[in-house]
């Protein structure tokens, strides 16, 4: 996990004045001792610099995902749920697999139509999780009477909070017949769930639908309406007539964790590199280099998850006429 404290400190030998906004920090206070961490890095600073710092935290965390599978359960899946039975568990195999090993996910399953409360989710660390995933399809049936999935979403993002988690990246993907159906439209979606995820963290979308090249791709394909909607908000749109490569989605949404464990993007532009010093916890850490058109810090050890990192660098040094 990570949370993001982020400082400003002016010093002097006998002045210090900071600022620091709370960035959604998961650990308490008396949990990593923040307190106790910043005075010594500040009394390390007041010995040896004198000018305006900027002091930027967070924590080494899981990279972790949280994957919402929305399917259209209408009447008119009926010829496509034993499609969507036998090859929606076929994705298990992804993340189960060494591609996953590294990623803490979790996998709900939701209705396309937004009234029907019947959903559930598995964890990575669930005891058989592969079972769960294979049990969790399962459940597919045409009891839902709408076919509302970019609803459903905005639905989950509000209130499904025992799935949804501040620090992991979001997949949301789309499983449909027909078009999307909600009362929001694609713009005012994408206007709401842009602020849904915090730097480094974000939102993608991926459809499994039919598209209008169909068709003509795969002519004995037997394919339904349009899953315009959903395609015009996705960035990747698997068919329902090729269902080998709806793993791929897992994949590429895989590229899009953030890698913050390595890489620290600073809050401003140090005068001087040589006047960043790193810490994990209270200890000061040497494994890093600074790179300068990213205006980053790059651990080149990790340690270990749940470590505080402290980043402390000068912006403006002081003249004190000495």
């Amino acid at each position: 996990m990570t949370s993001w404290l982020k400082s400003c400190l002016v010093l002097f030998p006998l002045l210090l004045l900071s600022c620091t906004p709370d960035y959604g920090v998961q650990y308490s206070v008396e949990e990593v001792v923040i307190e106790e961490v910043i005075e010594e890095i500040i009394e390390e600073i007041i010995e040896e610099t004198v000018g305006e710092s900027i002091l930027d935290q967070g924590y080494i965390y899981n990279q972790a995902i949280d994957i919402l599978f929305i399917v259209d359960e209408s009447g008119s899946m009926a010829n496509e749920h034993d499609v969507v039975r036998n090859y929606l568990p076929d994705m298990h195999s992804v993340l189960i697999g060494p591609d996953f090993s590294d990623l803490d996910w979790r996998v709900m399953l939701r209705s396309a139509d937004p009234d029907d409360e019947h959903y559930g989710w598995v964890s990575w660390d669930d005891a058989n999780a592969e079972y769960k995933l294979n049990a969790l399809f399962s459940t597919l049936d045409t009891r839902g009477a709408g076919e509302s999935g970019l609803d459903t979403a905005i639905q989950s993002t509000a209130f499904d909070d025992d799935f949804h988690r501040e620090e992991a990246d979001l997949l949301i993907i789309f499983v449909s017949d027909e078009p999307d159906q909600s009362g929001y439209s694609v713009s005012a979606y994408e206007g709401l769930i842009a602020t849904y995820k915090i730097y480094p963290f974000q939102t993608t979308e991926a459809a499994i639908v039919y598209s209008e090249d169909d068709s003509t791709v795969y002519p004995e394909c037997s394919t339904g309406d349009i899953g315009t909607g959903y395609i015009d908000v996705s960035e990747q749109v698997v068919s329902f007539c090729d269902p080998t490569a709806w793993g791929d989605i897992l994949l590429e949404a895989k590229e899009h964790v953030p890698t913050l464990n390595e890489k620290w993007l600073l809050s401003d532009v140090p005068y001087n590199e040589d006047s960043i010093r790193v810490f994990s916890d209270t200890e000061e850490w040497f494994d890093w280099y600074y790179d300068s058109v990213e205006n980053a810090i790059y651990l080149t050890v990790i340690p270990e998850v749940g470590t505080l990192i402290s980043i402390i660098y000068v912006v403006e040094p002081i003249d004190t006429g000495t």
